[in-house]
């Protein structure tokens, strides 16, 4: 794992309160598969995230780690591909 996706963890972590483990971390490489790793991590805390609360924080982290066109970016955008993170 790259210093890109280990910063956008971090950011995801600060932002939602939540620990992302170094192996679920490895395993996750899509924004949509990051977004359920965040709504589970809020249920299990006895949240109830908002669903659309919860992308649109996401989608502002990419956009300001990878300067990135929020408007590109859905559940399948690919961190490494589309996003370029090393």
């Amino acid at each position: 794992m790259g210093l890109e996706v280990v910063e956008l963890i971090m950011s995801v972590e600060e932002e939602f309160g939540i620990t992302i483990p170094d192996g679920d971390a490895e395993t996750i490489s899509l924004l949509g598969s990051l977004h359920d790793y965040v709504m589970k991590e809020l249920r299990n805390r006895e949240e109830v995230p908002d669903g659309t609360d919860v992308w649109n924080r996401l989608k502002a982290l990419v956009v300001r780690e990878f300067d990135f066109p929020a408007d590109k970016l859905t559940r399948s955008t690919n961190i490494f591909d589309d996003l370029g993170a090393d």
